[in-house]
This record gives structure tokens, C-alpha cells and sequence, in this order.
């Protein structure tokens, strides 16, 4: 079972339930959240033996097709619902391929793994450790094999191949060593008051190596794959107080997410790409333009005041008694790498924005959790059609007063 979920600002399809079918071919996933969407896709089964001929491939419904297909049109659970599905499997012919690892050295293993070229699913069933290679039985599709070897240098290397009526032999995944991300880093810090001052963000070598700033990276073209980041560290050997690097990045495009330590990513770029608005570009062995990103600490703050009755969210107006939690947001009207600032409650019941970019905002609350997807342009316009425009200088604060609105308002509330 795979759920719609938003990852920094990213819609996502991530993993959050495993079922087996009963004697009479029923299954259950018991107590998903709701409201959600969510796809259901069957593993690549084939049958049992050494002599493999028929099998089941792996599909994903509603629909009955790929995965892409699926989540066009996914199934909607909705708040106590008991949502029914009915999966239709076919008996295929399934054939032999033959894949092997090219380019490892003496002794040296890999994992092989062999995916759906629109699907979440291992049509292999399990990665192995081989040396040289691997077989598998398939059935008619489009598949990419990955290889992958960790040790003192960690290699990579991907190959897209077709099942068409027939066995395969000599697919070959060449593997290349993966150099790391490079990461330059620049603080512009000019402010000097108690939070975001000089001392909180010296030089790399003054703050014990400390980038100031955490990257994620999300990727942009594989809706299920696994986000990656985290373990940004001085590059080792270089005299460079500001470069930084991360291992382990596999080729592909990512979303860049960047968040800063009581400071702000005031620009972040990879050679002419500006990170803010599109993805980095990783090419094969890791290679790819630097990552730039100048940090500036000369932030503001936002102080909100909500009216939570304009949603119905009084206990006196409701008459039921329940007041719900309010999520009160900052949408940048500019271009930004960083999480979409989130407000504090005081205990006074105002809200504040603690260390914000300068800039302009559309500030907007909801009566309930509610994930923006970054990405969609016009889910963007209508939350920040019904929000209050505030302009945020550096070391001023900006009042604002906005109502609440219900979670599933101006788009998709998860």
C-alpha cells in the first residue's frame, strides 16, 4: 500500500503497508489514515521452481496497469470510510534474464537490483549480492537494473532494458566509482543580536566544521523513491574552511531542500541552475557543478494574530466543545530551497515566525495539518489568494492578522 504524502514541500508516494492475500483471495490494510490517496500495487510473482514459465506480473490499481497509470486516479479513503478494491490478476509468460556488473574490481561484490520503469515494485523479487551477476524471471516489460557497491569507494551504475516475447542474456550494468557532492558554502552574517549572531556561525574551522545549513534531496523524476542528504561534512584533505561535501548521491535529478540554522539561504545555486526554482542534476559517476548557497542571518519576524471563529473553530460558535489545533504558514512569494516556515503558538494564543527571510509572505491559517505541495502552481495561488500579504524587513517584526481556515481548503490537506 502506498500513501500520498508530502516530503518538504514535495508530493510523495511512500510505503505504509504490506498484505498478503487470504485462502479466498482477500486482503486488509487496517486503520490507514484518512483522509488520504492511496495505490495499491501487487509484486511481480512468478511461480515457483526452477523452470520458471508463468507467473503473475506486477501491477498497480485502481486500474490495473503501471504505477504512473495508478496514481492519476488513486483511491480516496475518507475519514471512517471502508473503502473497497477489486484486484484482477492475469497468468503471464515470464522469461530468463541474464544481468551482470561490469567494471568491478578483483573480488569486489555489488547489489543488483531490477525495478519497473513506472513502478515501486522489485521485479526481482530481492536484491543479491553477486559477482559477477544475476538472472531473473520476468514477464513482457520495461525494466532498469541498478549496481551498487559500498567500501572504502562506493560505486553506481544503471541499466534500462525491455522484455519482449523472449529471454535476455548479456544486459551489463556498468559500475563507476561515485565521487562526492561538492558543497561550498559562503555566510554572509551581519547581524549581531543574541540569535543569529557571528558566534553562532563562525567559519567552518571556527564552529568545528559545523556547514550551518542541512541539506535534503529529493528526487524529482521517481515519485517512491527514497530522499537522501544529511551528512554534510568538511571535504577531507582541502584547506577550504567553506567546502563541504556528501557522499553517496546516486545519478538523477533532485529537489533541493536546504534549512538553515537560525539563518536563511538567501541564494543556492549549481553552476547556472538556480536550486530555488529547479532541480540539480547529478550525472553518472557523481559528476555535476558544486552546490553554492550563501547564508545571510539578517532575518525578521512575523507576529499573527488569528481568528479562529471565521472557521467555525470556537467551541462557543461550533457548540460542540471541540477546538481544533490551528497550523498557521508563511508562503514565500519568492523563490526558496528552505521548508515553509511554520508558526509558534504563544501562550497568549498568538503566533509567531521566528527568524524569517526578508521578503513578502502570504501568511494563512488552517483549522487542521495542511501539506502545500510546492510544486503545484495553482494549488499555490489559491492558499495565498485567501492568506494576508506581509512584507518582513531584516531586525523588524510584522504584524499581521488572518482567519482561520478549514484544513481542506484552497487544496489537498493530508
Amino acid at each position: 500500500l502506498y500513501g500520498k504524502r508530502n516530503v518538504d514541500g514535495h508530493m510523495r508516494w511512500m510505503q505504509t503497508g504490506m498484505a498478503e492475500t487470504d485462502s479466498g483471495g482477500e486482503f486488509r490494510f487496517l486503520e490507514v489514515e484518512a483522509p488520504a490517496s492511496f495505490v495499491v500495487c501487487s509484486a511481480s510473482s512468478p511461480d515457483d521452481g526452477r523452470d520458471v514459465t508463468h507467473g503473475y506480473a506486477a501491477e498497480c490499481f485502481p486500474g490495473g496497469t503501471d504505477f504512473e497509470s495508478a496514481v492519476s486516479a488513486p483511491l480516496a479513503v475518507l475519514p471512517g470510510q471502508q473503502a473497497e478494491l477489486e484486484v484482477a490478476l492475469a497468468r503471464q509468460r515470464f522469461y530468463r534474464v541474464s544481468i551482470a556488473a561490469a567494471n568491478l574490481r578483483q573480488g569486489q561484490g555489488a547489489s543488483i537490483e531490477i525495478h519497473g520503469q513506472t513502478g515501486p515494485e522489485t521485479a526481482s523479487g530481492a536484491e543479491r549480492m553477486v559477482q559477477p551477476g544475476v538472472e531473473a524471471d520476468l514477464p513482457d516489460g520495461n525494466y532498469y537494473a541498478v549496481a551498487r557497491s559500498f567500501g572504502q569507494t562506493s560505486a553506481y551504475g544503471r541499466v534500462d532494458f525491455k522484455v519482449t516475447d523472449g529471454p535476455i542474456t548479456g544486459v551489463t550494468v556498468s559500475v563507476l566509482p561515485m565521487r562526492p557532492l561538492m558543497v561550498e558554502i559562503h555566510k554572509e552574517l551581519t547581524a549581531t543580536n543574541g540569535d543569529a549572531g557571528q558566534n553562532a556561525y563562525g567559519s567552518g574551522a571556527e564552529n568545528g566544521g559545523n556547514p550551518g545549513v542541512n541539506l535534503t534531496l529529493i528526487p524529482a523524476d521517481n515519485l517512491f523513491e527514497n530522499v537522501t542528504g544529511g551528512d554534510l561534512h568538511r571535504s577531507q584533505g582541502s584547506g577550504d574552511d567553506d567546502l563541504y561535501e556528501m557522499e553517496n548521491v546516486t545519478p538523477g535529478r533532485y529537489w533541493v531542500r536546504a534549512d538553515a540554522f537560525q539563518a536563511y539561504v538567501s541564494s543556492i545555486t549549481s553552476g547556472a541552475t538556480d536550486l530555488a526554482q529547479e532541480p540539480l542534476t547529478i550525472g553518472p559517476g557523481g559528476t555535476g557543478a558544486p552546490i553554492e548557497i550563501t547564508l545571510r542571518n539578517d532575518t525578521g519576524t512575523i507576529d499573527c494574530t488569528v481568528d479562529s471563529a471565521a472557521s467555525g473553530n470556537d467551541a462557543a460558535a461550533s457548540g460542540d466543545g471541540e477546538v481544533k489545533d490551528l497550523f498557521v504558514y508563511a508562503i514565500p512569494q519568492f523563490s526558496s530551497a528552505a521548508r515553509i516556515p511554520q508558526a509558534f503558538e504563544r501562550p497568549d494564543g498568538t503566533f509567531e515566525f521566528h527568524a524569517v527571510a526578508p521578503g513578502l509572505y502570504s501568511v494563512v491559517a488552517f483549522d487542521g495539518r495542511h501539506e502545500v505541495d510546492t510544486e503545484d502552481t495553482d494549488e499555490l495561488a489559491r492558499i495565498r489568494a485567501q492568506g494576508k500579504t506581509v512584507a518582513v524587513e531584516a531586525g523588524s517584526t510584522s504584524q499581521v492578522e488572518v482567519n482561520a481556515m478549514a484544513s481542506g481548503d484552497g487544496g489537498t490537506s493530508q
